[in-house]
């Protein structure tokens, strides 16, 4: 994991903040849906 800190570690971080980013929006959207309140309409 360390062999190469200057390329790992942003990749690393990159998808760890993208997976989280998708995770968090499609848990919005299912609480707005179910709320009656889309975030956006017709998405």
């Amino acid at each position: 994991m360390d062999l190469v800190p200057g390329f790992v570690n942003p990749v690393l971080y990159l998808a760890i903040a993208l997976a989280l980013a998708g995770v968090a929006g499609l848990i919005v959207t299912q609480r707005r849906k179910s709320w009656g309140m889309p975030f956006r309409a017709g998405t």
